[in-house]
């Protein structure tokens, strides 16, 4: 049986976009869809235009209220009693324009990945350049981001995906039966996709993005968000970005994302550098806190140049010891081989091998050696383990420098 799919479009005041996309969605290749509008109190007619030119779309209609998270909320709430067990939810944002197999492509890709949760291909719809597709994440929340254009192309599917924007996602109905809706409480607006999707993954549902079904995004449209390039920024902005629910950085719902996707260990550290890249820009940016900024800026700059010099210094005093092949060679040792069993380091400088030994390093290799070998590596250590060989090697490598600079 041919699973249906649920479309589901929050809208809110963007009638003429919500149109277009409805007319892509007319004229899809799949044809077992069922499109769920969530109307979030529009002024601009928009539940009256879809009326008129899609009568069979079905509408939902809130107070202004729900936000992108609420009107998901309420779409999934209405689609659940009345979804078949082999259905899909679409998630759809209403700026996006999509090609007549886009649909098609989306299942296939689902079921053939054993109903995986399936993202979409980003495409700027200004420069068709950009394209983005799966998202990786860091232990610190960090986003890395697949945008190399070449690699997309070749390949059907990104695999390696920790999380999936509500732009373009299919999501199989027994996920939300599952790991329950989305989390309207804590994050009623952005960030809301993003933490469903990582909960998901953390389930045991598996995430893909399909390279071949693509949207095609109008960027242009979206919401608040501070500009990196602007060093200055009034009051009023700062309040805006600080507690708007339109803003990508807004205190409370950013540091609810933070604490909810975090794993275990990483909560409280995330935690407090999230709150202190929120103040870098957003207060510390405003005209009276701007002298403060500079002051800390420069200040962590001159403890991070502090703070390896420091360690540059306790390597060089404690930890590495450079070994010249030469004498190493002397004392009857093969430099390959104790580099080959993990008792020094092998290390390029200026084409020329150099060989160090750590402090560090785990005892139990030198069980690798024969008793003689063992001898003998203690001689060499006893000679070469002293700061005026590391001098000595210093002062070769200045040397080396100075004769390639002047040839």
């Amino acid at each position: 049986m041919t699973p249906m799919v649920y479309v589901l479009i929050p809208a809110h005041n963007n009638r003429d976009e919500v149109l277009e996309l409805l007319r892509c969605l007319h004229q899809q290749t799949y044809e077992n869809i069922r499109i769920v509008l969530v109307d979030d109190g529009s002024t601009d007619n928009t539940e009256e235009e879809v009326r008129v030119s899609f009568p069979e779309t079905t509408i939902l209609k809130g107070d202004g209220n729900l936000w992108w998270t609420g009107a998901n909320v309420m779409g999934v709430n209405y689609i659940l009693p009345i979804a078949k067990p082999e259905d899909f939810v679409l998630l759809l944002n209403n700026d996006l324009i999509i090609q007549k197999s886009y649909i098609e492509t989306l299942v296939k890709s689902s079921i053939s990945h054993q109903r995986a949760i399936t993202g979409s291909l980003l495409v700027d719809y200004d420069n068709p350049d950009f394209v983005e597709s799966g998202v990786q994440l860091s232990s610190r929340l960090d986003l890395i981001v697949n945008r190399d254009r070449e690699k997309i192309l070749s390949a059907d599917h990104d695999l390696n995906v920790d999380s999936l924007p509500g732009r373009g996602t299919l999501i199989p109905i027994e996920v939300f039966k599952k790991i329950g809706n989305f989390n309207r409480k804590r994050l009623p607006h952005y960030g809301a996709d993003y933490e469903f999707t990582i909960r998901a993954k953390r389930a045991g549902f598996r995430l893909i993005v399909s390279n071949k079904a693509k949207v095609f995004a109008k960027l242009n449209i979206t919401g608040l968000e501070a500009d990196p390039e602007k060093k200055i920024i009034s009051l009023k902005e700062c309040f805006s970005l600080l507690f708007s629910r339109k803003s990508k950085t807004n205190a409370h719902d950013y540091l609810n994302y933070v604490w909810l996707c975090s794993e275990k260990n990483y909560k409280f550290i995330n935690l407090f550098h999230a709150m202190k890249g929120i103040m870098m820009e957003t207060v510390m940016k405003t005209l009276p806190a701007y002298p403060i900024k500079i002051f800390l800026d420069k200040s962590i700059l001159v403890m991070r140049l502090l703070y390896n010099c420091y360690r540059s210094f306790y390597k060089f005093l404690f930890k590495e010891y450079p070994l010249r092949s030469s004498d190493i060679q002397k004392y009857g040792l093969n430099p390959n081989e104790l580099s080959s069993k993990g008792i020094i380091f092998l290390c390029r400088f200026r084409n020329k091998n150099v060989y160090y030994y750590c402090l560090n390093t785990n005892k139990s290799t030198l069980s690798n050696l024969s008793q003689s070998e063992r001898n003998k590596f203690f001689i060499l250590k006893k000679h070469s383990l002293n700061y005026m060989h590391k001098f000595a090697i210093i002062h070769e490598k200045i040397n080396i420098l100075i004769r390639q600079e002047n040839t």
